[in-house]
């Protein structure tokens, strides 16, 4: 049997197999670390100290809470809009109900049917496109503020060796969106009809309309980045500096960005084991890191996924 039948055979077991190894080591890196520091039960609970100071930042973070999710479901809107007058009720509904399912099938199975049972008939098959442009840029912000991350833990580390890794990502991004910009490439896939009917509605979204997608997940970053500050300074992880703070931060997420997740558990170990990599390198220690990791998810994924809920038990899978 040749290389590539076995791959063709095999690719879901060996995608699943890689998925399950992340998830394992994501949660033994997790495990290693706060052994490492001999952290006890203790060093927990000892966060827990609710001030009026940390009243107030746990109450910013919620009040953030339907911005974060507000911010997409306009995106999502004007991505709509491409292909039907839609209103943003009707995005919040796709956007939200995609959260609840994201905890049992993962963040981008999970999202996608979300937003697509909210639709009908033949705009399930157009605006899968219109998703995918979603996703791509966000990925391209969240991985643009990934290389600032990667670029104060240069200076703060003073480590000349991952200089290389920062060109190449760096190269890596402005490629992207010069290539993305110019949506030249979406063309290609017009002698392939199979795809060409799910990306074709990419080819209507122009260099203006790319950069207003752009801006609005800038605007959606910056939201939940200053949520997750006020959740670390709840538990003191905001004292190992502002730049330090949102290097850790930056660099956290444009991992668990980049790593898949099978359900609600590995996405709290991805969340976890990344947090713990790069604020270690910033002389945090594991109780603030996993804690504040934990708030973020608990605040930004359970509470949109609960109300999510009401939204799945009225969508018809069959319409």
């Amino acid at each position: 049997m040749a290389l590539g039948e076995i791959y063709s055979k095999y690719k879901k077991v060996l995608a699943a197999l890689i998925k399950l190894g992340i998830v394992i080591f994501s949660f033994a890196y997790i495990f290693y670390s706060v052994h490492e520091e001999k952290t006890s039960l203790n060093d927990f609970f000892d966060l827990t100290d609710f001030t009026s100071q940390n009243v107030l930042f746990l109450a910013l973070s919620l009040l953030l809470l339907p911005f974060n999710w507000a911010s997409e479901a306009y995106k999502w809107k004007f991505i709509l809009n491409k292909a039907k007058d839609s209103s943003f009720l009707e995005a919040f509904k796709g956007v939200i109900t995609g959260v609840s399912l994201s905890v049992f099938a993962g963040n981008i199975v999970g999202h996608y049917f979300g937003r697509i049972w909210q639709l009908r008939g033949e705009e399930r098959v157009i605006m899968r496109g219109g998703f995918l442009i979603g996703a791509i840029t966000q990925a391209y912000v969240t991985f643009l503020f990934g290389v600032v991350g990667l670029l104060v833990l240069i200076f703060y580390k003073n480590d000349a060796s991952i200089w290389m890794l920062l060109l190449a990502l760096s190269l890596l991004l402005i490629s992207t969106g010069v290539i993305f910009l110019s949506n030249k490439w979406v063309s290609l896939f017009k002698r392939m009809p199979r795809f060409w009917k799910w990306i074709k509605i990419m080819e209507s979204f122009g260099k203006k309309d790319i950069l207003i997608l752009i801006s609005i997940s800038v605007l959606r970053y910056s939201i939940f980045s200053i949520q997750f500050y006020c959740i670390a300074s709840i538990f003191n992880l905001t004292k190992i500096g502002l730049v330090n703070f949102f290097s850790g931060t930056f660099l956290m997420f444009a991992t668990k960005s980049l790593l898949p997740n099978l359900n609600v558990i590995s996405d709290i170990g991805i969340r976890g084991g990344a947090a713990l990599f790069f604020f270690q390198k910033f002389d945090a220690h594991s109780p603030e890191i996993l804690v504040s990791s934990f708030a973020m998810w608990s605040i930004n994924i359970i509470i949109p996924s609960i109300i999510g809920l009401f939204f799945l038990k009225r969508a018809k899978v069959f319409r």
